[in-house]
């Protein structure tokens, strides 16, 4: 497959800052290395102003109600570690919010090749899948990608049903290539410097970013703590401490 996605200054200087980041759990950071509690682009409590995300186009990889309350960008390396511990919080919303039509997922490729070699061949072997097996293969692959940890695609696509040869020649096409560039730079004029990042749109087009691999629901008071008080109005509740995504959502919905 040809590597003709070029990684952005601001991505290049991102990864040089990895030995520097603060640790309070694993599953909480970015593959900036960053620390939500440090991470100026967390969700705050007012709407930020970013040129992106760029609007939805026939292009993207929606799932849910097109019409949803909250529209949730997010923006993902297929073999970031941090974006592999966040597919598990991503599922939960779908079970939680997008099956219920209040929140609608546009997936949109962000690999950091500089780290990850494989992430450019990844993102291109969804849309090879969803070419051959429509939308749902798309979010049928990324979960068994990340379910088998393998970074032989073509046994994945196998797995899921879908034809080697075709398949392959997709791949080694590179046809995608250009699209995932372009998913590369939106993130970018929206501000995203590390995997994953997520941003909330809501009705109003106010922006809320999520940087790093914030949990679904947690109640360990680490998390709490090492927030601060803006990113605490809107990521936790102040009555037992506990802080997360669904809270978010939750505190958003209700708006």
């Amino acid at each position: 497959m040809k590597n003709n996605l070029s990684v952005p200054i601001a991505i290049v200087i991102a990864g040089l800052i990895i030995g520097a980041a603060l640790y309070f759990g694993s599953n909480n950071k970015s593959d900036t290395g960053s620390n939500p509690a440090d991470n100026q682009n967390n969700l705050a409590n007012t709407p930020q102003q970013t040129s992106g995300p760029g609007e939805i186009s026939e292009k993207d990889h929606v799932l849910g109600n097109p019409g949803a309350d909250l529209s949730m960008f997010v923006y993902s390396d297929l073999q970031c570690p941090y974006c592999r511990n966040f597919h598990a919080t991503l599922k939960q919303i779908i079970e939680d919010y997008v099956k219920n039509g209040k929140v609608k997922i546009i997936f949109r490729h962000f690999p950091l090749s500089m780290m990850h070699p494989d992430a450019e061949k990844f993102a291109e072997a969804t849309e090879c899948a969803a070419e051959l097996g429509g939308e749902t293969k798309f979010w049928d692959y990324m979960d068994k990608l990340i379910e088998l940890d393998s970074s032989d695609t073509s046994k994945v696509a196998e797995v899921l049903g879908l034809d080697k040869t075709n398949f392959e020649n997709c791949l080694n096409s590179a046809k995608y290539a250009d699209k995932i560039k372009g998913n590369l730079e939106d993130g970018v004029n929206a501000g995203v410097q590390g995997t994953p990042t997520s941003i909330i749109v809501d009705k109003k087009g106010g922006k809320y970013p999520i940087s790093g691999a914030l949990p679904y629901l947690s109640t360990d008071p680490s998390l709490y703590q090492a927030l601060d008080e803006a990113q605490r109005k809107i990521l936790c509740t102040e009555e037992n401490k506990n802080c997360g995504i669904k809270i978010a959502i939750d505190k958003l919905l209700s708006q």
